[in-house]
């Protein structure tokens, strides 16, 4: 993670929350609303974490030892 950004605000019957993540070569964006702004924080805090998971698992799946078998030519 390398910059997170969250902003609470209050409309006349909503709470929203949103959170953009910057990480790596993505950025992760969630927003939600609720009458009850700790529920709308909560919404967004599971939002995000199932976004994190995902992009942890395509970055797991993308083969990255392309160089750990690559023999040096001599």
């Amino acid at each position: 993670v390398i910059d997170v950004n969250v902003i609470l605000a209050v409309d006349h019957l909503t709470r929203e929350a949103e959170v953009s993540c910057h990480v790596a070569g993505k950025e992760l964006f969630v927003k939600s609303g609720d009458p009850d702004l700790y529920a709308a924080i909560d919404a967004v805090a599971d939002k995000l974490d199932r976004q994190i998971v995902k992009y942890k698992d395509r970055l797991r799946a993308h083969p990255h030892d392309a160089l750990k078998h690559h023999s040096p030519s001599e």
